[in-house]
């Protein structure tokens, strides 16, 4: 048999340990991780059992209701619809100042149409 350079041995001791560094890794991390949701949670109790300070309660008789979005497909649909009617319309950016907005498709054909020249 010839001498080979790999040392098995070495090998496998080497992924044993490695095996157990990682073991030991999410136990640790899943013992943290339970310590800081027993936390949060006793947290959370804490803070619905005490009222609130007077003066906060003076100024804030209730507690404001969320501020969710009930459907956002619609509210994204009449987004790009709004922004779609924009880029395709003429319209008034500043009147005074006679500065308009055009059509994105014409303004492209301006933008490469080659410069006139002047006589």
């Amino acid at each position: 048999m010839q001498n080979d350079d790999v040392n098995f041995k070495g090998i496998v001791v080497f992924l044993g340990i490695l095996a157990a560094t990682m073991v030991a890794a999410y136990g640790a991390i899943t013992v943290m991780s339970r310590h800081l949701e027993e936390n949060a949670r006793r947290a959370d109790e804490n803070a619905a059992r005490q009222s609130p300070p007077a003066s906060v309660a003076a100024t804030q008789p209730y507690f404001p209701a969320p501020r969710e979005q009930p459907n956002p497909l619609v509210d994204l649909q009449a987004l790009r619809a709004s922004e779609e009617a924009e880029l395709n319309s003429y319209g008034w950016i500043d009147k005074s100042t006679g500065v308009v907005r055009i059509p994105i498709d014409r303004a492209i054909d301006l933008l490469t149409q080659p410069p006139k020249e002047h006589p």
